[in-house]
């Protein structure tokens, strides 16, 4: 199965990324914040994405200083349902 990442082209003077993202069916928004060296990051290694639900994610630099930038476009992503295990005909 192939892993899916998260990816986003470099800001240069960031000191890490915020990654905000939010179940669609909760509506609840939370984040994580990353270093540089995390950047792709493998997605569904970092957030418990269940198939078949729906996410949102957005990304913000991170000074050194603390200061959040601007916030990417949102990204939706579907995680994708399992295929049945033991196709066989019969």
């Amino acid at each position: 199965m192939a892993k899916t990442k998260l990816n986003w082209d470099d800001v240069g003077s960031a000191a890490g990324y915020r990654i905000f993202y939010r179940r669609e069916d909760t509506g609840v928004e939370e984040f994580v914040d990353i270093p540089p060296s995390h950047h792709p990051m493998e997605l569904l290694a970092q957030f418990p994405v269940p198939p078949g639900f729906i996410y949102f994610f957005r990304v913000a630099a991170v000074a050194a200083s603390g200061q959040i930038g601007l916030e990417s476009e949102e990204l939706r992503y579907e995680a994708p349902l399992p295929a049945p295990p033991n196709l066989r005909l019969e």
